[in-house]
Parts: structure tokens; sequence; C-alpha cells
């Protein structure tokens, strides 16, 4: 069993009631569980094969073995960095609004003009055809710099006009950004299909690890969703051969999750009838309509 599951399974000694009788009937249902759970995890990269993009790479676990490889390539980060120069920028104007400049945020903002001059030498290493938009951008921040530091204040209705100003470029740079990304993603997924086979294939589970923020309509997971023909949405009630792990950092604790979701389904459509039952609040439908009672009229 994998230390990060291992680690986990002491943990549930602490929860409660930690005494009495339901303290012992609480460690029979949590021994129950960890058994299948170990079970479960020995079947993934055996009988179930898995794929895990952790980071910038996509992992797969097959057989005996494990592939890796890096799917979001360097010319993404340096994408990501120049909208992160106008980002910044934006983020500062909003700090300092209506503020008089003092010595202090002259040297800001001179210090991060020199920053974008050297910037702009940078380009050279982007594709000759991305890079009028990164060019435009970094030399828009430097005259928006300008026109702050000549004015000698940070008004506001400059913040908001930077803001309308960088939004399309920004979001420009986000369209090759996920270009890349997605290539890339197909061509690593399609030659580990062809190496796995069909018959293998029908039993693939992908896990996405990531924030929070960006877990509905990620690109990975909109890639996946239309690959396996999956029914997206926001909660994990609708996942299903593809589970999205928040701030999930390694390999060990993706398979962790993934093997209590397999268990999870299993048990519900056992007992509920259908398999996502369990993966929302087993309290939500009672919740609901307690509230109907407790608030009514509200949602």
């Amino acid at each position: 069993m994998n230390p990060y599951t291992a680690q986990r399974i002491a943990e549930a000694d602490t929860y409660a009631p930690q005494t009495g009788p339901l303290a012992a009937t609480n460690r029979g249902f949590h021994e129950s569980y960890n058994t299948l759970l170990g079970e479960t995890l020995d079947q993934l990269g055996h009988s179930i094969p898995v794929i895990v993009m952790l980071h910038d790479d996509l992992l797969l676990v097959a057989g005996d073995t494990q592939q890796q490889a890096r799917v979001v390539p360097e010319h993404y980060h340096r994408l990501k960095a120049i909208a992160h120069s106008g980002f910044g920028l934006q983020l500062w104007l909003m700090a300092h609004r209506s503020r008089v400049l003092d010595d202090k945020m002259r040297a800001q903002l001179v210090a991060t003009a020199t920053v974008l001059r050297n910037s702009l030498t940078a380009l050279d290493s982007l594709p000759p055809d991305e890079r009028p938009t990164p060019k435009t951008l970094l030399e828009g921040n430097l005259e928006y710099i300008d026109r702050v530091l000549t004015a000698g204040v940070a008004e506001i209705p400059v913040a908001q006009e930077y803001a309308e100003w960088i939004a399309p470029h920004v979001l420009n740079m986000a369209r090759a950004a996920v270009r890349l990304e997605l290539d890339s993603l197909h061509e690593v997924v399609g030659r580990w299909r062809g190496e796995l086979g069909e018959e293998a294939w029908q039993h693939i589970y992908v896990v996405l690890c990531g924030n929070h923020q960006p877990r509905y309509r990620q690109a990975a997971n909109q890639y996946f969703d239309r690959l396996l023909g999956e029914h997206p949405g926001i909660g994990a009630e609708s996942e299903d051969r593809i589970v999205f792990a928040e701030n999930v950092s390694e390999l060990d604790g993706a398979l962790d999750l993934l093997a209590r979701h397999i268990i999870d389904q299993q048990a519900s459509t056992m007992i509920f009838g259908y398999r996502s039952r369990l993966q929302k609040d087993i309290l939500a439908d009672a919740a609901t309509e307690y509230l109907d009672r407790l608030l009514p009229g509200r949602e």
C-alpha cells in the first residue's frame, strides 16, 4: 500500500467517537473500507490502467511499467509569464489607485519597466508567428508605466483603461497556450492508446491533479471529457472515469483518490441503485428537505 494511503488509514483512529462501543463500530467500518481500498489499489495499473496528469507531466500506469511524458511545454510557460506581466501591472494599479507616487512607488515602476524591456529581448525564443501579441502587450505595459510616471499618480481611469486594453491580448495568448498543451496532450495520449490496445483502453481511468479554481472546464478536463465521452459538470458527482484531484501533487495521492472513487461508486450502486450518490455529501438531500422547512422560500 502506498505511503499516502497508509497515512490516511492511520488517521482513522482519530475520528470521533474515539471512546466507547460506538468507537469500535466506527473502526470496524474503516477497517472494512480500508481492506477494499488495498484491494482496489492493487488493481490500479494492472487490470485497471490509469493516466495521471501531474503539473506539466502525464503519467501512464499500466502493467508493471510507468511512462511519463511532458505535455505542457516550456513555450507555454513563456506565454504565461508574459500574460502575468500584464496582470501584475494591473494589480499594482489597483493597489495604488488614486495615490500620488512616492519614491518607493516610482522605484517599483522603474524596476518593472526594466524587467519588461529585458523580456522584449526574450521574445526571440518564441516562434515568429507568435511574437506579435506578446510584443504588443509588453510594449503597451511600458507605455502605461510611462503615463503613470509622467502623471505622478495612479489614476483610477488609467487603471480601468489599462484593464480593458490588456484583456484581448491576454486572451489571445491563452488561445496560443492552450493549443500547445492540447496538441501535445493529444499526441501522447494517442500514442499510449495505441500501445495499450482498445480492449485495455476501455478500462482506462484518468486523474487530473490541480487547484480548485480551474477545476470546471479546465483544458485537460475538457479534452478527456470529449475523448472518453464523459458528461462534464461542476461537482464530483459528475465524475466517472475522469477524476479531478484538488490540491494533490503526487502520484500516490492521485491513486488513493481514484481507489476511493471506484469503491464509492461500487458501494453506491449496490446500496442506492445508482453510482454517483456517494459522490456528493450523504447529508445533501436531507439538508435540502429540512432547509425547506427551516428557511422556506430560500435557495
